[in-house]
Protein backbone atom coordinates (compact mmCIF):
# COMPACT_ATOMS: atom_id res chain seq x y z
CA UNK A 1 0.00 0.00 0.00
CA UNK A 2 3.12 2.40 0.68
CA UNK A 3 4.33 1.88 -2.68
CA UNK A 4 1.25 2.59 -4.07
CA UNK A 5 0.88 5.81 -2.32
CA UNK A 6 4.58 6.46 -3.56
CA UNK A 7 3.45 6.10 -6.94
CA UNK A 8 0.54 7.78 -6.78
CA UNK A 9 1.47 11.59 -5.06
CA UNK A 10 4.72 11.49 -7.66
CA UNK A 11 2.30 10.77 -10.58
CA UNK A 12 0.47 13.87 -8.96
CA UNK A 13 3.45 15.89 -8.89
CA UNK A 14 4.79 15.17 -12.29
CA UNK A 15 0.88 16.19 -13.73
CA UNK A 16 1.68 19.56 -11.71
CA UNK A 17 -1.13 18.74 -9.24
CA UNK A 18 -1.20 19.95 -5.59
CA UNK A 19 0.02 16.97 -3.23
CA UNK A 20 0.08 18.99 0.22
CA UNK A 21 -3.16 17.59 0.88
CA UNK A 22 -3.14 13.61 -0.05
CA UNK A 23 -2.59 11.59 3.50
CA UNK A 24 -1.18 7.89 3.33
CA UNK A 25 -4.33 7.47 5.69
CA UNK A 26 -7.31 9.07 3.83
CA UNK A 27 -5.80 6.47 0.72
CA UNK A 28 -5.71 3.40 2.70
CA UNK A 29 -9.04 4.60 4.28
CA UNK A 30 -10.85 4.81 0.82
CA UNK A 31 -9.26 1.96 -0.68
CA UNK A 32 -10.51 -0.09 2.29
CA UNK A 33 -14.06 1.77 1.88
CA UNK A 34 -14.20 0.92 -1.99
CA UNK A 35 -12.04 -2.57 -2.02
CA UNK A 36 -15.31 -4.90 -1.64
CA UNK A 37 -17.34 -3.54 -3.68
CA UNK A 38 -15.10 -3.69 -6.26
CA UNK A 39 -14.35 -7.24 -5.97
CA UNK A 40 -18.05 -8.07 -5.84
CA UNK A 41 -18.71 -6.55 -9.29
CA UNK A 42 -15.62 -8.61 -10.64
CA UNK A 43 -15.82 -11.34 -8.36
CA UNK A 44 -12.00 -11.86 -8.09
CA UNK A 45 -9.23 -10.03 -6.85
CA UNK A 46 -7.99 -6.46 -7.57
CA UNK A 47 -5.04 -4.23 -7.63
CA UNK A 48 -4.84 -0.78 -8.34
CA UNK A 49 -2.93 1.01 -10.58
CA UNK A 50 -1.77 4.39 -10.80
CA UNK A 51 -2.42 5.69 -14.07
CA UNK A 52 -2.56 9.44 -15.96
CA UNK A 53 -6.70 10.12 -17.58
CA UNK A 54 -7.06 13.79 -19.37
CA UNK A 55 -3.79 15.09 -17.77
CA UNK A 56 -4.43 13.84 -14.36
CA UNK A 57 -3.07 11.26 -11.70
CA UNK A 58 -5.70 8.62 -10.52
CA UNK A 59 -6.27 4.95 -8.93
CA UNK A 60 -7.72 2.42 -11.27
CA UNK A 61 -8.59 -1.56 -10.05
CA UNK A 62 -7.91 -4.08 -12.27
CA UNK A 63 -8.83 -7.30 -12.24
CA UNK A 64 -6.18 -10.27 -11.41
Amino acid sequence: MRSLFRRFVKAKQMCGEDVSNIRYESLVKSISHQLPKIQAEHGREVEFQVVIREGRAVLRAKPR
